[in-house]
């Protein structure tokens, strides 16, 4: 993680850091550069130090307002789990105050439907996606670098909104060849937002589609619309 320009370089965690740079960005962070100033955003992790001004403002750009004793249920989960060495994202944020605050926040804009994948060592690799999308079925097929590569794409394609994949990363948390994969990944608005999601499961692929669904939901649940 290298100063200014790493990926940890305008992210805050700890209670004290997010609620400092919340009220005057330039408590924690040098006066004379902004995170755009060398292509950053600023970002609220989720983890076992965050306070309740980071999750209360994550939760605030999703129009998701609990009262104060539910707050205190929900940062209690958050760092329960976080505690566990688990990665904590914003859509398991989402869900877990829709546990606590029953906020509706579980709708969802686009579900994968069905994809196909084709790929060899004499061929390019190509995915084909089905996903209902604002209640209506939508189609795309895209190539890749690999079969993850062109299922992604084409998870993209199926959605009128911008969106841009920025991190991805996967981890097996089983072992042997039918491994359990864990993928998580960062995808970028047209507003230069950006969105954590995860999901896991045994096939690589469907994995990093449902975790890429996952994403485009919150792209949309921050939109003022679903255009």
């Amino acid at each position: 993680n290298w100063p200014v320009t790493g990926e940890y370089a305008f992210s805050h965690e700890s209670g004290i850091h997010a609620q400092g740079v919340l009220e005057h960005s330039s408590t924690f962070e040098p006066g004379i550069m902004t995170p755009e100033m060398v292509g950053h955003r600023r970002r609220l992790k989720l983890g076992k130090h965050v306070g309740r001004h980071a999750v209360r403002e994550i939760l605030n750009q999703v129009h998701i307002t609990p009262d104060e004793a539910q707050m205190d249920d929900i940062l209690a989960r958050v760092k329960q789990i976080a505690s566990k060495g688990k990665k904590i994202t914003e859509q398991d944020l989402f869900e877990i105050a829709e546990t606590v605050a029953g906020s509706g926040v579980s709708s969802r804009y686009m579900d994968l439907v069905d994809i196909a994948i084709m790929t060899g060592n004499h061929m390019i690799p190509t995915a084909t996606v089905r996903a209902r999308v604002g209640g209506v079925e939508q189609v795309c097929c895209s190539t890749g670098n690999g079969p993850v590569d062109a299922a992604i794409k084409a998870m993209i394609g199926t959605v009128p909104r911008y969106a841009a994949l920025k991190e991805f990363n996967i981890s097996a948390i089983s072992e042997g060849s039918d491994a359990i994969a864990h993928v998580t990944l960062v995808v970028e608005d047209d507003k230069g937002r950006l969105f954590d999601a995860a999901a896991s499961g045994d096939d690589i692929v469907l994995a990093s589609a449902e975790a890429m669904a996952n994403a485009l939901n919150m792209v949309y649940r921050n939109g003022t619309d679903n255009s």
